[in-house]
């Protein structure tokens, strides 16, 4: 992969995309299906296909969708009806550990227009912390073969554990911060700080529900006896890390959730 390739713009629209308004800071909770604001829980923004409480071990894909209420009114008597709009798929392909052909988790984008396809690449910090790095190949949909192109694609977002307080801290391709997750006992939480465009919060926050699905997955495995397998170690490292994140993903999220 080119190293020397300019990162994406963060906040402002991206080519081939009209442009769009900027959106200020909000904080997000993850509830079952729906994905509302802290300030107005009743008025769900996005929705995923899936309850997240209650995912299947080996989930495939899940549908996100957003939630659009500013369609024009058909009689002046009635409010707005919510408009669902699909612009993801988050996946996570059967036998994923045993794959090369796709990432383990990753994000399609259903039509053109759209940011491009985007997936994880886990790496352990030198304090056996997982951290997530978001890379998108730009213009990229569900319907390109292959899904990702490594010769182009680049950084969008980054995910660490927070030095204090638990949860994550995310940051755009230049190491500024854009938001953080919510600490133990707060629930599922994701605090955006930085105002962006419509399409970087909608790829931030799939990417923010995709890691809670991993996590969600590797919660089974601990709480029904977590058991590394003897061969791990001849998979290489992607087998490793994989297993590495479902068991403190395990750890975490169990706890969270309890």
């Amino acid at each position: 992969m080119d190293s020397t390739l300019d990162p994406p713009p963060p906040y402002s629209s991206t080519p081939n995309t009209p442009k769009q308004e900027t959106l200020p800071p909000t904080t997000f909770i993850l509830s079952n299906k729906s994905i509302h604001t802290e300030t107005a829980p009743s008025t769900p923004l996005y929705q995923i296909s899936q309850n997240v409480s209650s995912l299947p071990q080996k989930f495939t894909s899940v549908k996100f969708e957003r939630i659009e209420t500013d369609a024009p009114l058909k009689l002046k008597s009635k409010s707005p009806e919510p408009q669902r709009k699909h612009i993801f798929y988050l996946a996570h392909p059967a036998h994923a550990q045993y794959r090369k052909d796709v990432p383990a988790y990753y994000i399609t984008s259903v039509s053109l227009g759209s940011l491009g396809n985007i997936h994880f690449e886990m790496n352990k910090s030198r304090f056996q912390k997982v951290e997530f790095r978001a890379l998108i190949s730009p213009g990229k949909t569900m319907a390109d073969k292959p899904l990702f192109c490594e010769d182009v694609e680049t950084t969008l977002f980054s995910a660490k554990m927070k030095w204090t307080g638990g949860g994550y801290r995310w940051t755009d391709a230049r190491g500024k911060e854009v938001a953080f997750e919510g600490g133990k006992g707060e629930g599922l939480k994701l605090a955006i700080t930085a105002s962006m465009n419509q399409d970087m919060r909608d790829a931030l926050v799939a990417l923010w529900v995709l890691r809670v699905c991993g996590l969600v997955a590797a919660s089974s495995v601990w709480k029904h006896g977590f058991r590394l397998r003897k061969d791990v170690g001849s998979f290489g490292s992607p087998w490793r890390t994989w297993w590495r994140w479902r068991l403190i993903g395990g750890l975490t999220l169990t706890h969270t959730l309890s």
